[in-house]
């Protein structure tokens, strides 16, 4: 179970940020999905994909290969 890739849509925002610390804490593989991610330099534990949930750009490559994904983003 802990080989699980997980995807987390508002990853960035304030729920968001605890969920992927707890994730990342727990030895889990997490992709953050963001329509403007930081650099890969701020990356510590995760992975970035660019995407935006409103008009779906990027969302089918931000999903491949991803087990779960814990949505926390509020699209609008």
């Amino acid at each position: 179970m802990h080989d699980q890739k997980i995807l987390v849509t508002g990853g960035t925002g304030l729920l968001g940020r605890l969920v992927v610390e707890r994730l990342v804490d727990a030895g889990r593989e997490v992709r953050i999905m963001s329509r403007r991610p930081r650099s890969a330099d701020d990356s510590t534990g995760y992975a970035w994909a660019t995407a935006d949930l409103r008009s779906g750009h990027g969302a089918r490559d931000a999903v491949a290969g991803v087990d779960v994904v814990v949505r926390g983003s509020v699209a609008g």
